[in-house]
């Protein structure tokens, strides 16, 4: 069992695709329409400081609604056939940088990316990589196909790890004899 939780956040404007792209990485499904995760976060694992440490993985849309303990990754979301929701980047970058630490393990997901929909694409991964690359990984994601979702949260797991504290050292007992 795991002795300690960190959290990665899956942040990003309404619409965009985080209760999908969490279903994907949770339960390898893809529902048409109007998706919202049941649950308030999803249970995952990893192994730090040779021990399982329980991540509890919330999706949000802004970061007032966060406790910020235990925050070891997040996961930007926007849809690329919406300005809107690239543009709601900007504000939720900028709290990570100032109400966490601007090192914290993170990606960037350019999400609805589907063959279908290269019309309708109105940001380019080039476009989202020239504003962010330089600070945050960035890639092309589909919930619906499944592309790169496990590939951004297996990732981002293993790179968080280094933010996850090490837990305080058990007091060691002493051996000898008690004399009453």
């Amino acid at each position: 069992p795991a002795e300690m939780a960190a959290k990665i956040l899956v942040m990003g404007a309404s619409g965009s695709g985080k209760s999908s792209l969490l279903q994907r990485y949770v339960e390898d499904k893809f529902d048409e329409g109007d998706c919202t995760y049941a649950s308030e976060f999803h249970k995952d694992s990893v192994d730090a400081h040779d021990q399982q440490v329980e991540l509890q993985i919330y999706h949000k849309t802004d970061v007032s609604s966060v406790e910020m303990e235990n925050v070891v990754g997040i996961v930007f979301v926007f849809d690329v056939t919406s300005q809107e929701s690239f543009d709601a980047l900007a504000p939720l970058v900028e709290a990570m940088n100032t109400k966490l630490k601007p090192t914290l393990s993170a990606a960037i997901c350019c999400n609805k990316v589907e063959d279908d929909n290269k019309d309708d694409r109105v940001i380019t991964f080039m476009a989202c990589k020239d504003v962010y690359s330089a600070q945050i990984p960035v890639f092309e994601t589909s919930a619906k196909s499944g592309k790169n979702v496990k590939t951004v949260f297996n990732n981002l797991k293993m790179l968080c790890v280094e933010d996850i504290p090490e837990p305080p050292k058990a007091a060691k007992k002493k051996k000898g004899c008690t004399i009453s």
